[in-house]
């Protein structure tokens, strides 16, 4: 991972774990926080490396998706299938 984004990530206050799931129209997510669902259209892009996806809500707000939390390369290349990527 770049060290901008960790060192961004390091900045962030209250982390606590966050489980994602999908459907065909949302991306779902819960926490000790809360629970929210964000249709895939509200992510503007999405980028990836060898290690994470990143979730664009802008071009400066995104969202951090470690490859290791899928169980199997199925379920990423699912996940992908939702996504508008960039290089």
């Amino acid at each position: 991972m770049p060290a901008r984004l960790r060192r961004l990530y390091a900045q962030t206050k209250g982390r606590v774990d966050v489980a994602y799931s999908w459907d065909a129209e949302k991306l779902f997510l819960a926490s000790e926080h809360g629970e929210a669902a964000r249709p895939w259209s509200d992510f503007t892009k999405a980028r990836e490396d060898n290690d994470v996806i990143l979730l664009y809500h802008n071009d400066a707000l995104f969202e951090i998706v470690s490859k290791r939390w899928f169980g199997n390369q199925a379920q990423l290349d699912e996940f992908r299938r939702h996504l508008k990527l960039v290089k």
